[in-house]
This record gives structure tokens, C-alpha cells and sequence, in this order.
């Protein structure tokens, strides 16, 4: 009986083109993303105009080279910006 079902199993999904999407294991690479999430971020800092490029993901304070005012505070993930973005850079 196993046979059977294994037969008709083979059958079925040799008409089905969705059976190999739904069914086919992912590989690693199939998974993966093709761009990152993470980006460079040009920022002006709100006291004295400064402008300044950073790592939108960053684990410590970012401070002002010029002043020292604080522009971004690690939250987990990705920064609290404190200060206005220009652009995000690739």
C-alpha cells in the first residue's frame, strides 16, 4: 500500500508545478537577503549645523565632533536619532 501512495505522491506532483514550491526545502541561500538593512545616514546636528555620517545601527552614543551634543542613542536595533537626517548613503 505504501508503494501505491507513493507512486500516485510521484504521479500528482509530476502535473503540479506548485507541489515543488510548496513542499521543496529552502536552501540557506534562498533565504537570504540580497540587500542589508543597515545604512550610513548623513545627519545635522541641531545646535551648530554640523554635519556628520554615521551607522544607523550603532551600539554607543554618537556624539557632535564639533560640540558634543548627543545625535543618536543605541535602541536594540536600529539608533534614536536626535538630530535630522540629510540622507541615507549606500
Amino acid at each position: 500500500m505504501f508503494k501505491e501512495v507513493v507512486k500516485e505522491l510521484k504521479k500528482w506532483s509530476s502535473n503540479n508545478e506548485n507541489f515543488n514550491k510548496i513542499f521543496k526545502p529552502q536552501t540557506r541561500f534562498e533565504t537570504m537577503k540580497s540587500e542589508p538593512d543597515s545604512k550610513f545616514v548623513k545627519i545635522r546636528c541641531p545646535k551648530c549645523k554640523n554635519e556628520q555620517i554615521f551607522f544607523d545601527k550603532a551600539t554607543i552614543k554618537v556624539a557632535c565632533i564639533v560640540c558634543g551634543n548627543i545625535l543618536a542613542e543605541p535602541n536594540g536595533g536600529k539608533a534614536a536619532l536626535k538630530a535630522r537626517v540629510l540622507e541615507a548613503l549606500q
